[in-house]
């Protein structure tokens, strides 16, 4: 808020203002502070409000009105944007299906470092969603996420190991990863931990832990989603009021309150 009043013609300010208030649930201002950031071309305000329109967050739910403001935003070039609406184009959610071009849309965000759109192609072709099955390039999306410490990718590469699916079947690295993803923070970890191993003293693991440092081409306004954890770690290892407890499903899609998603490390990725 400060920042705001301090530089009231920097449109990003204003932006970030506005993801601090719909986190806050504020969604009257938080709409209302990216509508005028939009206005002024800040290109990832196009997104926030696409996100807004597809949820019905303080407007009516609009798909069609949020997919014409995702492909603004990947237009652009937004990654997040180029996420939203390959998703939906390839669902053929609220814009009629093309799976080509909704591929060819998550690929492009993938190699701007986008580790969301990395979990869900990454996803699709390891179960086959709407693609031919093929888990060996689906594990290869899930390494680039894992390499810049996402914790949906720590997620999906424990959850291959554990199958035997893509890779060599692995459980003492499956139970590395789960611990780390839950280490982090993910919100379904610390349940696979469980359920993998119910006779390991994983809560040693999880403390002995090792601080994470982000990558040093992460860009300060994309902050690695690893950390959601507002008021840090117990002594068990176990998240203090996450920031997004919903920001683990299986395809890495968070749930779009602060932005989502971590697009540190870009570059020539090929799957």
């Amino acid at each position: 808020m400060d920042a705001v009043v301090k530089f009231p013609t920097v449109v990003r300010y204003k932006f970030e203002l506005g993801r601090a208030k719909l986190a806050a649930k504020d969604t009257t201002v938080a709409l209302s502070l990216f509508k005028e950031a939009a206005d002024k071309g800040y290109k990832r305000a196009f997104y926030q409000l696409g996100y807004m329109a597809q949820r019905g967050l303080g407007r009516s739910q609009d798909l069609s009105e949020a997919n014409g403001l995702f492909k603004t935003a990947a237009e652009q070039g937004d990654p997040y944007g180029m996420l939203a609406y390959g998703r939906n184009l390839s669902q053929g959610r609220g814009v009629a299906k093309d799976l080509e071009r909704g591929i060819g849309l998550l690929n492009k965000s993938v190699e701007m470092g986008h580790t969301d759109a990395m979990n869900a192609l990454g996803s699709m072709y390891y179960d086959g969603e709407g693609v031919k099955i093929n888990p060996q390039r689906g594990v290869r999306f899930f390494e680039a996420g894992l390499a810049r410490d996402d914790i949906n990718s720590m997620r999906n590469m424990a959850i291959a190991y554990q199958q035997g699916k893509g890779v060599k079947k692995d459980i003492d690295k499956a139970n590395d990863l789960f611990a780390r993803a839950s280490f982090a923070c993910h919100p379904l970890a610390p349940t696979d931990l469980g359920i993998i191993t119910p006779h390991h003293d994983t809560t040693i693991k999880i403390r002995k832990m090792p601080p994470f440092h982000p990558p040093k081409n992460t860009r300060p306004q994309h902050k690695p989603i690893i950390f959601r954890c507002k008021l840090g770690y117990a002594n068990d290892g176990t998240c203090i009021d996450p920031i997004d407890p919903f920001a683990g499903n299986r395809n890495g899609t968070g749930d779009g309150k602060t932005g989502g998603g971590n697009t540190g490390g870009g570059g020539n990725f090929k799957p």
